[in-house]
């Protein structure tokens, strides 16, 4: 007897399987770029990034970003310190587009007064976002000229059409060179006393912006 091939006979595959098949080596043949998603561009690198080494004498080792509120008040002494609801106060405090709290610095030592301001990192550490100083002592201002004005990066910011490298004013970075830093130093004179004042803020959303709203 002799028996007739069946037409879907091929090495004993179904017609279900020879799809199943064909359609594994479509999927095979696809190349991975075509599932895998873009890469996100990368975000500008604002430099000379904060260290130690580029913090004035007159802010006592003080680095955005990185210092706490326990830090700030070992420094220099706390006066009334202000917080937002959100982080234990009574007020609305605001620092840019974050909650935060402000201290206000006393007359201490060289330093005639100021304030601080921090904003709760990522685990809810608040951390110092702004440190504006008056000192009594000539020398701050030429310190930032030489050594933050050494670096050719704080004098053009990315992005910025602002100019910077003139007039005590310079950009940098935050320790890892993803916000942007005003650092400005100026020499003023008050009731015919010469003294400077140094401002040192991270820039990021609202930049300086700032606000206290003690009776919300």
């Amino acid at each position: 007897m002799i028996e007739t091939p069946r037409p879907w006979s091929n090495g004993g595959m179904t017609p279900a399987r020879l799809l199943l098949a064909l359609g594994l080596l479509v999927l095979a043949c696809e190349p991975e770029s075509a599932s895998a998603p873009a890469p996100a561009p990368a975000g500008p690198k604002y430099e000379p990034m904060m260290s130690k080494e580029l913090v004035a004498p007159a802010a006592k080792g003080l680095v955005l970003g990185v210092a706490t509120e326990k830090d700030v008040t070992a420094a220099f002494g706390a006066g009334e310190v202000v917080k937002d609801k959100s982080l234990g106060g009574t007020a609305q405090v605001e620092y840019g587009e974050a909650k935060a709290m402000q201290i206000v610095l006393p007359a201490k030592d060289d330093v005639l007064g100021g304030e601080a301001w921090l904003v709760p990192d990522a685990s809810g550490e608040p951390r110092l976002s702004r440190l504006a100083i008056s000192v009594k002592t000539p020398g701050t201002c030429k310190w930032i000229d030489e050594n933050v004005g050494k670096h050719e990066a704080a004098k053009k910011r990315p992005g910025s059409n602002r100019v910077f490298g003139k007039n005590g004013e310079y950009t940098a970075g935050n320790h890892d060179g993803t916000i942007p830093v005003g650092i400005e130093c100026h020499t003023v004179t008050r009731d015919g006393v010469a003294q400077e004042n140094l401002d040192v803020s991270l820039e990021a959303g609202g930049g300086r912006s700032m606000r206290v709203n003690k009776n919300p």
